[in-house]
């Protein structure tokens, strides 16, 4: 049955034993019925769930009925909801090239914008001189008003500044494939914002494999991953410029698993915070290495104005780690129960067993 007590029918179910895997499809009354050989233990699965329960069916001369009930979010509504993803990315692809225009044009009435595309540039004296220059109106913007940020939609400056007090030694891991340039202005003025604070920062940036052919990408082992200290501007700059010159991620689902496991290792101390700034119409490509991750992660997603991603959702409930947007710091995602609601922005999101899935526009 699903999370509301109604039946799940053409439901997949699968009885894993050690030597072979007995399948089955609900009724309309979300029901079915296996025969199972005794002697053997049993995982329950279905298409989206795995090992919901092992049953031992113990050998012996008997015959033996069980009934068992299990609630599942179903697999319609998640493939639904895969779809209506893929859906708000290709919107949202096309949303990033009409902004682009608009911040061209934006360009030509402002010094302190499009640094994205002038990291390219050979003289970065200019190109530095307007960086600081924005960090300089973003400091006055967000003495007259906190909510500046807010206000002007910038999605990663807005957590990043709300959050600075808490964040003061970090690793801020940052995909920067091809649709995530529009957010460069923000973690450059950012940047400055913070090292004028005197504030302790280690940064990794990932491409998702360089220019590695996507049929020959292995999961654990794509690559494309660029470390620094971020000392100073040029050293940052430098190498966000190599990160991008290396590739710019040719598929949509990127490997943000093994950028975070890598930037964990690279931590100064076991204290520093691990922050993945995430393309949130992107999923992740890695996810089947979320178990590795051992500390709460900080997720601030970029580009969330059709909801969350549910895998980031589940990356921060599994990591007892949060979700920041534009407006919300969304902590102690582990807390909820199964079958809760929680609110983002302005969708429904409802848990079970870690798993979220949106409940509105399906």
């Amino acid at each position: 049955m699903d999370l509301d007590g109604k039946p799940l029918e053409d439901e997949n179910v699968y009885l894993q034993g050690k030597k072979k895997v007995y399948t089955a499809k609900t009724n309309i009354d979300g029901e079915t019925a296996l025969m199972l050989p005794k002697g053997e233990y049993y995982a329950v699965n279905f298409e989206f769930r795995d090992s919901l329960e092992v049953l031992n069916i113990e050998a012996g001369n008997y015959t033996r009925t069980d009934k068992i009930r299990y609630k599942y979010i179903g697999s319609k509504a998640i493939k639904r909801r895969a779809l209506q993803r893929k859906i708000e990315a290709e919107l949202w692809d096309s949303l990033v090239k009409v902004n682009a225009f608009r911040d061209s044009l934006a360009a030509s009435r402002s010094d302190f914008s499009g640094f994205s595309s002038k990291l390219w540039s050979k003289n970065k004296t200019d190109l530095f001189d307007k960086i600081r220059r924005r960090a300089e109106e973003d400091k006055k913007k967000l003495d007259e008003n906190p909510k500046f940020f807010e206000q002007v939609g910038d999605e990663v400056a807005a957590a990043m500044y709300r959050n600075r007090g808490r964040w003061k030694n970090k690793i801020i891991v940052t995909d920067l494939t091809g649709s995530m340039y529009p957010y460069l202005d923000q973690v450059l003025s950012w940047h400055v914002l913070d090292y004028n604070a005197s504030i302790n920062n280690q940064y990794l940036f990932f491409n998702d494999g360089d220019k590695t052919p996507d049929s020959k990408k292995i999961i654990g082992q794509i690559g494309g991953l660029y470390y620094t200290n971020g000392e100073n501007l040029e050293v940052l700059t430098d190498k966000m410029l190599e990160t991008m010159q290396g590739g710019s991620g040719a598929d949509s689902p990127e490997n943000d698993i093994e950028a975070l496991l890598n930037a964990i290792d690279k931590r100064k101390t076991n204290r520093t915070e691990v922050i993945l700034i995430a393309d949130n119409h992107s999923d992740i490509k890695d996810f089947e290495l979320l178990y590795q991750l051992k500390v709460p992660i900080r997720v601030v997603l970029a580009g969330a104005d059709f909801g969350a991603n549910e895998q980031y959702l589940e990356l921060a409930f599994r990591t007892k780690g949060s979700v920041h947007t534009l407006e919300q710091d969304l902590e102690n995602l582990y807390e909820l129960n199964d079958g809760e609601y929680i609110k983002i922005g302005r969708f429904q999101y409802r848990v079970y067993k870690g798993k979220f899935l949106k409940m509105d526009g399906m």
